[in-house]
């Protein structure tokens, strides 16, 4: 059976939680994975066990019946102690919480038994999140707005080869010997360049240590168990964090991309699962665009529509902020640049297409179809990330449906309106739309299987 890659089209947040969650209740795969990242995404769930935002736990958890083991990866950076507290929140439900009045609901309890961590993933380490911190304070105005949880310093010890990683901690003696290289080094940068302190290293030994003796049963030679499942002809599902936009080599680098490989690529180097032609790729598009953070944003709306449309989103459930940062979203119209710059890079042979019932009282749609830079029409985004800045959309104004589309499970009988909406997107991008999510819940989604709208329509 091929592998199935999930990747984020844009700049994140486009819903690869609830994609990932229906996908492995169809398609019962026998491993799921994240591949990269750490503690700085954030997937939202929401099925018939409550809701649940993950953090470094693949979002194919949900699916108690199926024996499956969720993996994550060797291209992801752990911060023990919060994956600790995430398997505890998953296997203990949270107190009952009022979400209207008179109304209580409950997280049902999730089996993380089946959760193994790659001996290749490396640590996020105390003086990984004290150094974010205090280098985004000196940035100042040009500040990058990260998530403050040690990803990107953690990703450069990575490359710079003073990393630990999660093999270490299974030998206490070299564990120590390691410490004692990178303690003072960090301490000493630390204390120099930012007068700041870190706790004691026995502090920070003991603690690992006592983290490990807890979680040692989840520790496994993960890239052994992928290549032996993929060997059987298992079905794999590769889940992406973060999106396209943001990947350290595609995205608009230096400033305004995450430290890891969001790609299709990415899944590959992240999981040490090996491509195949006949791989099928999803790309994960929300119907308009949001991000988190600084950086050109051509579609961005900061009028009456764009609060409108945050606004629906709270009502249907997925309210606009960060999952992790907890962070506003921009908000802006749909670009097809920007998703067939991402389509060029991962060769995505399908398209999920999310929260399209946040479109659904709008009397007007604009759409980007192109860029404009001085005297020149670009169909992708720039290089430069000074051209990117300037470059102006062009819209085509598309007729909203004016219609609640929640109860829809058929592309039959979507509007007219929206119909043109979704294969003017499809067409544009170049891959057919397979999925069309109308709502944050499992069962709110339209499925085409593999058939696509010019099929059906």
């Amino acid at each position: 059976m091929p592998t199935i890659v999930v990747i984020g089209g844009q700049w994140g947040d486009e819903g690869k939680g609830a994609v990932v969650d229906r996908l492995v209740g169809m398609e019962k795969p026998t491993k799921v994975v994240r591949f990269n990242g750490g503690g700085n995404a954030g997937h939202t769930v929401k099925n018939e066990l409550g809701e649940f935002r993950l953090h470094h736990v693949p979002s194919g958890i949900f699916h108690p019946e199926l024996k499956r083991t969720c993996v994550l990866g060797g291209g992801m950076v752990i911060d023990l102690a919060k994956l600790q507290g995430e398997l505890f929140e998953l296997e203990n439900p949270k107190p009952a919480v009022e979400v209207e009045p008179r109304v209580f609901k409950v997280n049902k309890a999730v089996s993380v038994e089946d959760v193994k961590i790659s001996l290749l993933a490396h640590l996020v380490m105390p003086w990984h999140r004290l150094l974010e911190a205090q280098e985004e304070e000196m940035r100042g105005e040009a500040r990058i707005a990260t998530t403050g949880q040690g990803i990107g310093p953690c990703y450069s010890d990575r490359a710079g080869r003073r990393g630990v990683q999660i093999r270490d901690l299974n030998h206490e003696t070299a564990l120590k010997e390691k410490l004692n290289l990178l303690y003072p080094y960090n301490l000493g940068k630390l204390r120099e360049k930012y007068r700041a302190q870190l706790p004691s290293q026995e502090m920070i030994l003991q603690e690992l240590l006592s983290l490990a003796e807890e979680l040692k049963g989840h520790f496994a030679d993960t890239e052994e168990m992928l290549a032996e499942a993929q060997n059987k002809g298992e079905t794999i599902v590769l889940e992406g964090a973060q999106g396209t936009l943001l990947d350290v080599d595609y995205g608009l680098y230096p400033p305004f991309v995450t430290s890891s490989h969001t790609t299709r690529w990415g899944a590959y180097l992240g999981s040490g699962v090996k491509p195949a032609s006949d791989d099928r790729v999803i790309g994960v598009f929300k119907a308009y665009v949001t991000r988190v953070g600084e950086g050109p944003f051509p579609t961005e709306d900061t009028g009456e529509a764009a609060q409108q449309l945050r606004n629906r989103a709270k009502d249907r459930g997925s309210a606009e902020v960060g999952t992790t940062t907890g962070r506003p979203r921009k908000v802006g119209w749909p670009d097809i640049p920007l998703a067939r710059y991402s389509q060029r890079i991962n060769g995505f042979t399908e398209i999920a297409f999310t929260k399209t019932d946040v479109l659904d009282e709008l009397e007007k749609i604009k759409v980007a179809v192109a860029y404009r830079l001085g005297r020149k029409s670009l169909s992708i985004p720039p290089r430069d990330i000074g051209d990117f800045r300037n470059c102006e959309p062009r819209y085509s104004d598309m007729p909203g449906w004016c219609e609640d589309t929640s109860k829809k499970r058929r592309v039959q009988d979507l509007p007219e309106e929206m119909k043109a909406f979704l294969r003017g997107f499809e067409t544009g991008v170049g891959a057919p739309i397979h999925l069309i999510g109308v709502g944050p819940k499992r069962e709110e989604v339209i499925d085409l299987g593999e058939r696509n709208l010019g099929s059906i329509l």
